[in-house]
């Protein structure tokens, strides 16, 4: 998420690079990746930050689905933090893969000020392993 020259992989929903490190995501974003051209299935790794500013309207839990051709498991997250996405992700056709995300929650107006960006989640890391 901090090199400027794979932006091109990020499709959309993602704001600029904040602390030479990470970029927010939106409530809905997609990115595309790379895989290994022996590919026999692969695991998609996605850093991600939930912010304690989520929580502060009193929601309970912030989920964040994907989809990489086909639905992934959500991952649900009841407390801010640093958490890792991991799923299994089966055999890739062609090498690449499009993964489309979705967060349930969006810090709320008062947590934002005057910025007026669709703040969700952060990501600090996507990836793709070799199983």
């Amino acid at each position: 998420m901090n090199d400027p020259t794979a932006a091109g992989q990020l499709l959309h929903g993602f704001y600029q690079i904040e602390e030479n490190a990470w970029r927010w995501a939106s409530t809905h974003f997609a990115f595309e990746l790379a895989a290994s051209e022996a590919d026999n299935g692969s695991r998609l790794f996605l850093d991600v930050t939930v912010p304690a500013q989520v929580f502060a309207d009193g929601t309970k839990e912030s989920k964040l689905t994907g989809r990489a051709g086909v639905p992934l498991a959500p991952g649900t997250y009841t407390m801010p933090g640093k958490y890792t996405y991991e799923r299994e992700l089966e055999p890739l056709k062609g090498g690449r893969v499009r993964v489309t995300c979705e967060v349930d929650h969006k810090l709320p107006a008062s947590a934002t000020g005057t910025d007026r960006r669709e703040l969700a989640i952060i990501v600090s890391q996507a990836s793709l392993e070799p199983r």
